[in-house]
């Protein structure tokens, strides 16, 4: 069932970082590689190298204890700019994730659905409405 996350998977979503060392060696291509880093910190959204580290060890954790649920290179680049979504069509976990990374300030945009976006669940600075009625409502 999507709409359930096991207390192991919410774990990992919670524990945050790792430690130094602690994260499988990641290949050069990959979004999680240092290498890439500073390209996130300098063009991205988050506030520098060590808030996009923070991020990229928390993916790592998460991808690492969850292989069956890990983020695709696609997500993780998003995430590491500093951009997420937030939806009904996501699994739980990720969208615990996304809620962990923006209550820690470490994701700036999250594009989601109103009632996220009017600060039920994620307080936001700034909302966008782009319609006042849901869609089929006429």
């Amino acid at each position: 069932n999507s709409n359930y996350v096991t207390d192991e998977t919410m774990s990992s979503i919670l524990e945050g970082p790792r430690k130094e060392g602690q994260t499988e060696s990641v290949e050069d291509d990959s979004p999680l590689s240092p290498k890439k880093f500073v390209r996130y910190a300098e063009n991205g959204l988050l506030s520098g190298l060590p808030e996009v580290k923070d991020v990229a060890s928390r993916i790592a954790a998460f991808n690492s204890d969850n292989p069956e649920i890990a983020f695709t290179n696609k997500w993780v680049e998003r995430f590491l700019y500093g951009v997420g979504s937030h939806h009904a069509g996501m699994l739980a976990a990720h969208k615990a994730f996304v809620e962990t990374l923006y209550r820690a300030q470490l994701m700036k945009v999250v594009f989601a659905t109103e009632t996220l976006a009017a600060g039920i669940n994620m307080p936001a600075r700034t909302t966008v409405v782009c319609a006042l009625a849901k869609r089929g409502d006429g």
